[in-house]
């Protein structure tokens, strides 16, 4: 017995607390716990449970394993499984320099997995495949929640999106957000790189413009498919043929094979003029449901699985909820934007009903954003100011 426990004590990892259960979560309060996590594969399963206890700074990271930068938290020998809140607290200045490797991100490779109340800022993160800014690769079955990142996402290859790479098998995403820069070759998405088999994307939202040198590259997500649904998300980025001969390139979604219901777009479109679409690039029997795109910004006419509004339609909050949209109080519904924020734009009242909330605790007033925050979110949602806050 004394020499089974002392086997666990050495495969077992040292954090600022807990002892790993759901009642007494590890504790996560120092970049070194997070450097313990991802070197601790034995805690990666599903019966062990971490909580974030404070903002952390990332930035040595891009002096780890000979500028490699950090060691993702699951691969795709031993998947991460298990339970990760983070309190509504940050990583940030998070660096991974990877760019021969699978499954970049934080978070590599997640099965079975739930992350929630989370926020990656100003990652650096570079892979090959499967590369996100939270997530490189959801296998199943797995939960995100109340998560955001922000910086930049580079694959030099398929699957990359701002907050999640591939999004598979019965995972979901829900009141989620990115800001990142994205590039990538094949499957790129402001969100997300590829949401697949029956998994979800709800009450989300992308502002990063996306480059992509290959197929199937969208604001909100690259590729859609076999039953899986989008619903009740916008994307406000900007999407570009960085190189080469490509095709599906969409405001919202590349390529469609599946369901997109309550849903829109604003970012321009580039790329090849007899591909580009408004929404959706490539329609390969999808089904859509109230959706639109702002035909003036986006400098598309056409757009598959969507109607094209002007801007000024398209501020006018008439034009969703005439199609059901719901604008009546509460968290996963919507809100017209302030002007001074989104510009008038649909937003999500989870948001405050504006712009991204300022940053940090506590809060730094960065922007006039910002300060309309500040002076109106409580009108949209009451409990939006103390999300990100201690």
């Amino acid at each position: 017995m004394i020499l089974l426990l002392a086997g666990i004590k050495l495969t077992a990892g040292t954090y600022s607390g807990g002892t790993g259960t759901s009642g007494d979560p590890y504790q996560i309060a120092t970049l070194a716990d997070l450097i313990e996590l991802s070197t601790t594969s034995d805690d990666w399963a599903s019966t062990v449970y971490f909580i974030q206890t404070a903002h952390i700074d990332a930035t040595s990271t891009s002096t780890l394993n000979a500028g490699a930068g950090f060691s993702p938290i699951g691969n795709s020998t031993t998947n991460f499984q298990g339970f990760y809140d983070g309190q509504y607290h940050t990583i940030t200045n998070l660096f991974i320099n990877r760019t021969s490797a699978f499954y970049v991100s934080l978070f590599g490779v997640v099965s079975g997995a739930t992350i929630q109340k989370l926020g990656i800022e100003n990652c650096t993160i570079s892979g090959y495949f499967g590369v996100g800014g939270l997530v490189g690769s959801d296998e199943s079955s797995s939960i995100i929640i109340n998560c955001f990142s922000t910086g930049s996402v580079i694959g030099l290859n398929n699957f990359v999106g701002g907050l999640v790479g591939i999004n598979n098998l019965e995972s979901s995403i829900s009141s989620c957000y990115s800001t990142c820069s994205v590039s990538g070759f094949v499957y790129v998405g402001g969100l997300v790189g590829n949401n697949n088999y029956s998994s979800s994307i709800t009450y989300s939202y992308s502002t990063g413009n996306v480059s992509c040198s290959g197929n199937q590259a969208g604001g909100l997500v690259g590729t859609n498919n076999n039953s899986s649904t989008i619903s009740n998300c916008y994307s406000l980025g900007n999407v570009t043929r960085s190189a080469g001969t490509s095709t599906d390139f969409g405001g919202f979604c590349g390529q469609n094979r599946s369901q997109i219901i309550n849903c829109y777009s604003k970012g321009s479109v580039t790329g090849n003029s007899w591909t580009d679409k408004g929404f959706v690039g490539g329609n390969y029997g999808g089904t859509y449901n109230n959706n639109f795109f702002d035909q003036t910004t986006s400098g598309q006419t056409t757009g598959t699985g969507a109607t094209g509004k002007t801007t000024a339609e398209m501020k006018t909050q008439t034009t969703f909820s005439s199609a059901g949209w719901d604008f009546s109080t509460g968290n996963d519904n919507w809100a017209m934007s302030s002007p001074i924020t989104y510009a008038g734009y649909p937003t999500l009242q989870w948001t405050g009903g504006y712009a991204v909330a300022p940053a940090n605790t506590p809060k730094e007033i960065a922007s006039l954003p910002n300060l309309v925050w500040v002076a109106e979110a409580y009108s949209i949602s009451p409990t939006e100011p103390t999300r990100w806050s201690n």
